[in-house]
């Protein structure tokens, strides 16, 4: 619905959704609740809750995120920037720091395993 109708349209879903993700987080321990982070990262920048997203990428870019968690983020975020109605200026440079986290980790020197 976001994508073919636009932020604003969808704004009661982006609102339970939150719900739903907060819920899970609060019942969620360690590893589990941090999964979280990617998710509720979306859901603030759908609602346009910029101070929150900031937090929340910070929060996902700390320590040693796996690639898998940066990656997974960084395509919501293209995802949500093709919405008729993204807030581009808002969303790009939130967007260019997971981009950039992640191919950092693509480029990282390789370990060679096994016997070499």
């Amino acid at each position: 619905m976001s994508c073919t109708e636009g932020l604003a349209q969808a704004g009661d879903l982006w609102r339970a959704a939150e719900g739903h993700s907060a819920e899970g987080a609060a019942g969620a321990a360690g590893a589990a609740a941090g999964d979280r982070t990617g998710e509720l990262l979306l859901l603030a920048c759908a609602r346009g809750d910029w101070p929150r997203a900031d937090t929340l990428l910070a929060d996902l870019l700390a320590g040693s995120p796996t690639w898998t968690r940066v990656k997974d983020a960084a395509d919501d975020l293209t995802e949500l920037l093709a919405c008729p109605d993204a807030a581009r200026p808002e969303l790009t440079p939130r967007l260019h720091r997971l981009t950039t986290a992640r191919n950092a980790v693509l480029n990282l020197p390789r370990t060679k395993s096994g016997g070499d």
